[in-house]
């Protein structure tokens, strides 16, 4: 070959080199920002979740408060003397019309809460058989409680994992 062919040849291979070098930079340059991208938005939706995994975990400690105060409540209204029924149903009613409506509440808890409310309302501790019904009743709504905290804390063990 003679000299210019051949310098020629050599400034296209060093250009077609060269291009093509800048090509896998350009290349190299656009995926590690698009992974730099996906990791951005991984970053996101991983504070998201746990931002809404804390926001979930504070409902279910109130809820489980407020039940546990419920509950106790329930308790001392079945034990109570009729000296004492009038306050504790005070509480009761108190506690249905505020706290428990700061909180979410499942059909079956919100059922048993309403059936406990409306018998509370005609309870004459006197006859016997209303304090059996009323004992029964408050058994009923403390399981459905119970049961309630129970399945949002295995909801929450299952979210953590």
């Amino acid at each position: 070959m003679d000299e210019p062919k051949s310098r020629l040849w050599t400034i296209v291979i060093t250009a077609v080199g060269t291009s093509l070098t800048l090509l896998a930079i350009i290349v190299g340059i656009i995926n590690f920002l698009r992974t730099e991208q996906d990791n951005i938005e991984i970053e996101g939706i991983k504070r998201h979740l746990d931002l809404v995994y804390e926001y979930d975990r504070e409902q279910a400690d109130q809820k489980r408060a407020t039940y546990r105060s419920i509950a106790e409540l329930v308790g001392k209204i079945a034990n109570a003397s009729p000296k004492e029924l009038p306050a504790l149903r005070r509480q009761f009613l108190d506690r249905y019309w505020g706290s428990l409506l700061l909180i979410p509440i499942g059909a079956s808890e919100e059922s048993e809460l309403a059936d406990y409310r409306a018998l509370l309302l005609i309870y004459h501790p006197e006859q016997e058989q209303e304090r059996n019904r009323l004992k029964s009743v408050s058994q009923n709504l403390v399981e459905s409680l119970r049961k309630s905290i129970e399945a949002d804390r295995d909801r929450l063990d299952r979210k953590e994992k």
